[in-house]
């Protein structure tokens, strides 16, 4: 489903509530009061700018009491709405500077937000050499607005300083290495992670090779607030509002962790990635293999 059948689709869902409120003669002040759902709420629902939770729903047919397959077509309708894929074709369709304010908009909604990278360092943690690597590497749709991205993926990160929000940040070891980046940006992407430490409202831990999991880390994932996760594919982005499955991937967000590093022992793990960078790093006093060969030539 594209972004504009995902919205002709939420409007059709809302229509059907609305028609179901008048055929039982309510109104919208009526039935918000016997439901206990807000009427700003319910009229957000009736026109498809918010998609009800199954518990809203409960309550509604409660008192409309509609026919149960009518009432089974719309809970799945709902909950088929409540996940949304959007291709990065579309998404960047403004380019990638729009999309970062975007995900700054989701993310100043949040009071808690809580990243699970398998790949590279979470955007908000990034460094600006970093963020310029990564951004261009997986501008799949070739938009020309890198650096303007850049500067905004930085100003994202001024929500880290804000009173009154948590982060909570878990990085896989493919992560906090990211072989597709040189290592001296690696090293120094690795520093400001270690500077962020000191902040009272963050936590990052990492989770090395070494560790035996209980789950497969299928892919990475972001979850707002316990009431939206994210997920990035090759391809684009899954959004979901289901709560069981934000409630999945909150559940293994903690699975994860119960077998991270944090504390001193992250300390512990940049050290070592530190030293393992350091090794990769090309020794000036030696030649590349590739020189070698040019000057025997």
């Amino acid at each position: 489903m594209n972004q504009l059948q995902y919205e002709r689709e939420r409007l059709a869902f809302g229509d059907q509530l609305r028609t179901l409120r008048k055929s039982k003669d309510f109104t919208g002040t009526q039935l918000a009061k016997r439901t206990g759902i807000s009427q700003s709420k319910l009229s957000k629902i009736e026109t498809g700018a918010l998609i009800p939770s199954t518990e809203d729903l409960k309550h509604l047919f409660d008192l409309l009491e509609p026919p149960r397959d009518h009432a089974k077509n719309l809970t799945e309708s709902a909950q088929a709405l409540r996940t949304e894929f959007i291709s990065w074709r579309f998404g960047h369709r403004k380019g990638l500077g729009a999309k970062q304010i975007e995900v700054a908009q989701i993310e100043s909604r949040s009071r808690r937000i809580r990243s699970f990278q398998l790949a590279a360092v979470p955007g908000l943690l990034q460094t600006a050499e970093y963020a310029r690597r990564t951004l261009n590497l997986s501008n799949v749709t070739d938009q020309p607005d890198v650096e303007a991205a850049v500067g905004l993926r930085m100003q994202r990160q001024n929500i880290l300083y804000e009173s009154g929000r948590q982060f909570e940040f878990l990085i896989m070891e493919s992560a906090a290495l990211s072989r597709f980046c040189d290592p001296s940006i690696v090293t120094r992407q690795l520093n400001k992670i270690r500077f962020l430490f000191e902040l009272p409202n963050i936590k990052i831990g990492f989770v090395s090779n070494r560790m035996k999991l209980s789950c497969i880390p299928a892919s990475s994932f972001v979850v707002f607030d316990s009431s939206t996760a994210i997920v990035e594919t090759l391809t684009g982005e899954v959004s979901t509002l289901d709560e069981r499955d934000v409630a999945t991937y909150n559940a293994a967000f903690d699975e994860f962790a119960s077998v991270g590093a944090f504390g001193a022992d992250a300390e512990c793990f940049l050290d070592e990635c530190m030293r393992l960078l350091n090794n990769l790093q090309p020794n000036p006093a030696r030649p590349a293999a590739d020189e070698i060969h040019s000057h025997a030539r």
